[in-house]
């Protein structure tokens, strides 16, 4: 697995754990808030995550493009929107907005870095010196 792959699988997992983990308790680890339309919204992310990560790392790619982008609107939203609820449905707070922001950088910087794996092509090793 690549970089963009195994970070996209990382979120993906976390995503899943988080939207079962409220559920239970809300607000999770009382600083985030959330309600059973949010809650699902995690679970499915992560189990596209996890699916688009497990299917190399072109999708991993285009999927954390994806996802940055939409995490990149959720926080400037979240940034204006006074109100907790956004957009009629989805519970939120600061947390929330700031955590929003970091998945935005953390998905379009897995999106669009470069993958350099440890076999490059063209490369030979050097002579030894003695």
């Amino acid at each position: 697995m690549e970089k963009a792959s195994k970070g996209v699988m990382t979120l993906g997992i976390i995503f899943i754990i988080l939207g079962i983990w409220g559920f239970f308790q809300n607000p999770i680890l009382g600083l985030f808030m959330v309600g059973p339309i949010h809650n699902w919204v995690h679970l499915i992310s992560g189990i596209l995550a996890v699916i688009f990560a497990s299917s190399g790392e072109s999708p991993a790619k285009q999927f954390a493009k994806v996802f940055g982008v939409v995490y990149g609107f959720l926080a400037i939203a979240g940034f204006f929107i006074t109100d907790q609820l956004y957009f009629g449905f989805l519970r939120a707070n600061d947390a929330d907005d700031w955590l929003h922001l970091f998945l935005a950088v953390a998905f379009l910087y897995l999106g669009y870095s470069r993958s350099y794996g440890v076999h490059r092509r063209g490369m030979r090793e050097a002579p030894a010196r003695g």
